[in-house]
């Protein structure tokens, strides 16, 4: 009898020590979402088991507050958590200590879908409107094709369905020259120096012409001895 409870006692610590670890199949599967200077933009981008996505591209007027290239990667880094904790699972609009927001929402029993508590994404300004926020920041009605990941909530507002929205849409084809520069954990200082490097690695190279020996030297084509 006593054997039988130490088996159980061991296998039972097995099976709960196992919920807290991260399988090999989980980690290979894990969305990887950074920040990257691309074609002179800081450009959220995700790269998935299909391949790399561009997120959101960051703009001067979308929207006011933080530099682009801040805004670019606090909000990166906030979706990496998110997506870290498996609670990447919709965007929408809505209000956070009284402020419109864009935000990671929840699916609550009685109240539908709404903003996670710590869910804060973005702050808006009172007289931006959070649908066309929405719209511009992921570009949706250009990119995707066929389904919809978007539907709206009980109040009118817009909700991403993200892993919709990552199935839907189309992978980047980047080639070597717009790669672009990850600068997710990078200061403004360590920016400056990157993107001079890559600007001096772009500089097209003058090879001089090898001079040519005296005149005397040169031989006559078969052409030019005809015409003599």
């Amino acid at each position: 009898m006593k054997k039988q409870l130490i088996a159980l006692a061991v296998l039972s610590g097995l099976g709960f020590g196992s919920l807290g670890q991260t399988t090999p199949a989980q980690a290979q599967h894990r969305n990887l979402y950074r920040c990257i200077m691309k074609n002179d933009a800081p450009t959220t981008v995700v790269d998935t088991p299909r391949g790399r996505i561009d997120l959101i591209v960051w703009r001067t007027e979308i929207p006011q507050g933080w530099s682009p290239t801040r805004r670019c990667q606090e909000i990166t880094k906030r979706f990496q958590t998110f997506s870290d904790r498996g609670a990447l699972r919709y965007v929408t609009s809505g209000r956070l200590n009284n402020q419109p927001v864009i935000c990671v929402a929840e699916n609550r029993p009685g109240t539908g879908i709404s903003c996670r508590n710590d869910g804060l994404l973005l702050t808006l300004e009172h007289n931006e409107n959070p649908q066309r926020v929405m719209e511009q920041l992921f570009d949706i009605s250009a990119r995707v094709r066929g389904g919809n990941p978007i539907t709206r909530s009980v109040e009118g507002g817009t909700i991403l369905a993200v892993d919709r929205f990552l199935e839907q849409v189309e992978v980047t084809e980047d080639d070597e020259d717009t790669e672009g520069i990850d600068i997710t954990d990078k200061t403004p200082e360590e920016i400056s120096e990157l993107m001079e490097e890559e600007e001096v690695m772009e500089e097209p190279r003058v090879i001089p012409a090898r001079c040519s020996g005296e005149s005397h030297d040169l031989q006559p084509t078969e052409e030019e001895e005809t015409q003599d």
